[in-house]
């Protein structure tokens, strides 16, 4: 879905889209990981996500954040 607003272009609408996209995965992963640590503090070990999940939220949420500030900046 192209981002909402009329008055730009329509590839600036589907970069507004991708970052908004973008954003929401970043904030999703960002919670994956508060959750994560909780279980670290609250949880006993078995419950615990194994560290390679947690490195590749890390890397997902940076790949993300990266396309945002690629996206963001005008053409």
């Amino acid at each position: 879905m192209l981002w909402p607003e009329e008055n730009l272009s329509e590839g600036r609408r589907q970069s507004l889209a991708r970052i908004d996209r973008a954003a929401v995965a970043i904030l999703t992963g960002v919670e994956m990981l508060h959750a994560a640590r909780r279980c670290e503090s609250v949880a006993t070990p078995s419950r615990h996500l194994d560290e390679g999940v947690v490195e590749g939220l890390f890397f997902a949420c940076r790949e993300l954040a990266e396309l945002v500030c690629r996206e963001i900046r005008p053409a």
